[in-house]
């Protein structure tokens, strides 16, 4: 009697016959760096056509040739962007081109091994059960030939990987040697020195006014009764036919421009060196900010927007905008419609409000929130803080280690720490009083709190502080104490916000741009964005509430002369006993989360070290 043949062994293999892989994903995003190279190519000619037209129009002297000079330049580097564009371009199409190749060759592979019995033992993972030897030996000849695919294919990515960096790091070098023109800390060309007073240059149908140097107040509005443009400066008034393009250029100078409410013509507003403020109207306008720390407020319309150096506040309003920080620490809020903000070098905090908005970081340790509607965020470089907020949201961490706080149905990817959150409504007694533009920018920041961990906490004891004072016989007709949030308008105290409390109803005057804050009479500050200032107010409102205020002032060395209700707020330690031998500590009736440094400390904005 003959004994039968044992079955052959099991195989176990990961499951080598399925890359699983997106190529179409990477043919997307090589179209995408095409559409960049076209853009490229266009704006080259769009400069030499622009610049050109000046310098055939008998301009001559060292500006002119300075000029020139400056111009072949740019163009050149366009020239080469777009050429490095297009090789990433190529780079990502020959690693899709092998992907699908590579992919074709395992499902061939495949073929050859699915008539031998398998189960999937573990996710990728499958566990063949041959019956005779020769199917064993097709599944480990066919695991042998895949493993030659997958090297080939490895040496195939590997060399357009080269090829992609090598594009996309002399792309970065290109851009980065431009930071300085295009943030205006870097004078493009010799320019003779900036005459005082007020000049007119027309190029066709533009007009650029030079307000000179110095502090100018500038309106631009239409005349209702003639319909021409009235550029107003110093008190001045020239007058400009409807369809003029109007440019206003500030020079040096803390400059104010303004383009009147209703004004729905296309403008760019211009600040250059100084702390400048600019307001657009409801036309599509462009407003570069420069060198400065300067204020931007677009309007309607879809905006463009350019911060420039230094510390920025924008706020590019209603419209389908286009906001971009450049150097410098930057605050930049959306609101409404689908914008698109960018906030370039530094630690920058961006809010993209109501709409589907996309928000890339760029680098430095940022603070991005997406607000309500369906919004892209990229963290982009550094140690990101993400609040995708309400709504079906999609984040990419980037480099650094991120943390996003996001509701369980968002999508993220590159992100070291998720926090889940459940966004809902926290609070409904809280009025908002003042004009559309500031209600609107106050729900910004209270739809940030509600994606908040410790913002929900704060919002949910002010809820509840309302709420334990409604009602009861002994509160009769007591509605529950009162919030209102108005404007902060102190000429005197320009840099402030304040809480206040009269016949329980409390009230914040919020000033909605304040982002740097002197701290210890004077001898430092600190930087952040506006929600800490005013969750810092909320922090008083908490205390008035539950009778939690700190009495007294600082006595020790580091604040002295600060009120303990400040520093409370602040989330600062304080005599809590009226010992001098104990140490200072956290005030105990109020949690160290429902304090500015507690925000603070979440978003991973500076520590407030003193009131």
């Amino acid at each position: 009697m003959t004994t039968p043949e044992p079955p052959p062994p099991a195989v176990s293999t990961p499951d080598v016959w399925d890359l699983h892989a997106r190529p179409d994903q990477i043919s997307a995003a090589a179209e995408s760096w095409r559409a960049v190279a076209r853009s490229l190519g266009a704006t080259a000619d769009e400069v030499n056509a622009a610049a050109m037209s000046l310098l055939g129009d008998g301009w001559a002297g060292a500006a002119a040739d300075s000029y020139d000079d400056h111009r072949r330049k740019l163009v050149t580097d366009l020239d080469h962007a777009q050429e490095q564009a297009g090789v990433a371009a190529n780079a990502l199409e020959d690693a899709a081109g092998a992907l699908r190749s590579a992919q074709s060759h395992l499902t061939g592979e495949w073929g050859r091994v699915t008539a031998v019995p398998f189960t999937w033992d573990a996710p990728m993972h499958l566990l063949f059960a041959p019956k005779t030897y020769e199917q064993s030996t097709t599944v480990i000849d066919s695991i042998g030939q895949c493993a030659e695919i997958r090297s080939g294919l490895d040496s195939a990515l590997n060399a357009t990987v080269t090829k992609f960096r090598q594009a996309t790091t002399e792309f970065a070098r290109i851009a980065t040697a431009w930071n300085g023109v295009a943030a205006g800390t870097s004078p493009p060309y010799y320019m003779p020195a900036e005459a005082a007073g007020t000049s007119v240059i027309r190029d066709g149908n533009r007009v650029v006014v030079n307000t000179g140097t110095g502090d100018d107040q500038v309106t631009v509005s239409i005349d209702p009764r003639t319909g021409l443009q009235v550029v107003e400066v110093n008190g001045v008034k020239h007058h400009y036919p409807p369809d003029a393009e109007i440019v206003v250029r500030g020079g040096v100078g803390n400059d104010r421009i303004t383009v009147a409410p209703g004004t729905g013509v296309h403008v760019t507003l211009i600040g250059g060196v100084g702390e400048d403020e600019l307001r657009g109207g409801d036309g599509r306008d462009t407003i570069l900010g420069l060198d400065g720390k300067d204020r931007i407020y677009s309007g309607a319309g879809d905006d463009r927007v350019s911060a420039g150096a230094g510390r920025d506040y924008a706020d590019t309003g209603a419209g389908d905008d286009i906001g971009t920080g450049g150097l410098g620490d930057d605050i930049l809020y959306g609101l409404s419609g689908n914008d698109a903000l960018s906030g370039g070098e530094g630690q920058d905090y961006l809010e993209g409000a109501t709409g589907g908005d996309t928000i890339d970081g760029g680098t430095g340790n940022d603070i991005l929130s997406g607000g309500r509607d369906d919004d892209a965020i990229r963290a982009g470089g550094g140690d990101d803080v993400v609040y995708a907020g309400a709504g079906s949201d999609t984040t990419d961490g980037g480099r650094g280690d991120d943390t996003v706080h996001a509701e369980k149905n968002d999508r993220g990817s590159n992100v070291e720490q998720t926090v889940t959150v459940e966004i809902k409504t926290l609070q409904t007694f809280i009025q908002i009083e003042g004009t559309p533009e500031f209600r609107e920018r106050v729900e910004a920041d209270l739809e940030m709190l509600g994606s908040s961990p410790r913002g929900q906490q704060m919002l949910q004891a002010l809820q509840q502080g309302h709420e334990d004072t409604e009602g009861g016989w002994w509160l009769w007709h007591h509605e529950g104490d009162s919030l209102t949030i108005r404007e902060y308008n102190d000429p005197g105290d320009p840099n402030n916000s304040t809480a206040s409390r009269v016949d329980g109803g409390n009230e914040i005057a919020y000033n909605t741009h304040i982002n740097h804050l002197n701290t210890d009479q004077g001898r430092g500050y600190v930087e952040g964005p506006p929600v800490a200032v005013l969750y810092h107010e909320f922090a008083h409102v908490y205390d008035y509430m539950n009778d939690s205020l700190a009495p007294g002032v600082h006595d020790g060395p580091e604040n002295p002369g600060a009120n303990n209700r400040e520093r409370e707020a602040t989330g600062l330690p304080i005599d809590h006993d009226d010992d001098p031998d104990t140490p200072d500590q956290i005030h105990p009736e109020h949690p160290y989360e429902l304090t500015e440094n507690g925000l603070r400390e979440e978003m991973g904005a500076p520590h407030r070290d003193a009131y």
